[in-house]
């Protein structure tokens, strides 16, 4: 069984990954016509192109979240902010935990 144990287990050596928490935000309704609905949803924004840059700032803010710039694809930095942030009414936040797995072959910790 040591032989089967080795083949999954890193050696002592290699760093261990930890586990990385992240919360997933479900936005209430995400019908943007209805009134009350989050409005960065479905909405008919001039974006130019199907990704955005320069939409944050280049470091996070002091509470570890993304600092809004400036863009025409949200509503406002308001809007923006809800997605980083749980809003009562808004948002329903649900933590979720990503366990790292070891491959033993390229010795590389993955996360799936």
């Amino acid at each position: 069984t040591s032989a089967v144990l080795n083949a999954i287990t890193p050696p002592a050596c290699y760093a261990i990954a930890n586990d990385l928490t992240a919360t997933i935000r479900d936005f209430v309704n995400s019908d943007a016509s209805i009134p009350g609905n989050h409005p960065d949803f479905n909405a008919n924004f001039a974006c130019a192109t199907p990704y955005q840059t320069n939409m944050v700032a280049n470091v996070i803010g002091t509470d570890s979240k993304p600092v809004y710039v400036s863009n025409k694809c949200v509503t406002s930095k308001d809007t923006f902010d809800q997605w980083y942030r749980d809003v009562p009414g808004v948002n329903l936040p649900s933590p979720y935990v990503l366990s790292p797995v070891y491959n033993p072959s390229t010795k590389q910790w993955t996360y799936s």
